[in-house]
């Protein structure tokens, strides 16, 4: 099996010290694989790039796919992608809306399932408002009322498709009010402890998926 993750930097794994939560999920099946040598465990694949917008994945997934397509491995899709859509550059602004998010995700699965079946789809986080509006290295502009309209999006896509949806935003806000920090100091990106958030998250829905 040949798991595709397919995200931007949150994804890719930007500022954290062990690669991020997808580089978790490589490093748990590579594990298990040392240990239990007469079993076949997944290779999973970081197709995460910084600053990937949902048109911009659609545009290259097909590649990407093709590029990774083996006679004896099937594919298991992951997804998460939708932050940088969600920005408004400068404060008023919008890069994108609610409903071209909505039917980009629904080419982005529609070109998996010519692939396979099994389809994941990975929540937005929240962000640090007080250093997300705007953030330090651009005059862009995260705010968390814009990442919840477009996860609600992402949800009622995954609905209507009958796709696996991991829910991140509402666990990341319970830990942050519990005082807990998961962010790198950009307030978007999460910190180790963000990852690992994430990373245990995934991968029990993702063992699911891989067993079904």
């Amino acid at each position: 099996m040949r798991v595709l993750v397919f995200g931007d930097s949150i994804t890719y794994g930007k500022w954290d010290s062990r690669g991020g939560w997808c580089e978790r999920l490589r490093e748990h099946y590579d594990k298990q694989a040392i240990e239990e040598t007469s079993r076949e465990f997944p290779n999973v694949y970081n197709l995460g790039i910084s600053g990937d917008t949902t048109p911009e994945l659609l545009q290259r997934f097909e590649h990407e796919t093709k590029a990774r397509v083996s006679s004896s491995d099937e594919f298991t899709f992951v997804i998460t992608i939708g932050t940088n859509d969600s920005l408004t550059e400068g404060p008023d602004k919008p890069r994108s809306t609610p409903q071209k998010y909505e039917q980009s995700l629904d080419g982005i699965i529609q070109a998996a399932k010519k692939y396979s079946p099994r389809i994941m789809f990975v929540g937005l986080q929240p962000c640090i408002e007080a250093v997300t509006t705007p953030v330090s290295w651009r005059n862009v502009y995260y705010t968390n009322e814009r990442l919840q309209s477009f996860e609600k999006a992402m949800r009622q896509v995954c609905l209507k498709n009958n796709i696996l949806h991991i829910a991140i935003f509402e666990a990341f806000e319970n830990k942050l009010r519990a005082g807990e920090r998961l962010f790198h100091p950009d307030g978007l990106h999460p910190s180790d402890e963000g990852h690992e958030l994430i990373f245990q998250l995934v991968q029990p829905v993702l063992d699911k998926l891989l067993a079904g």
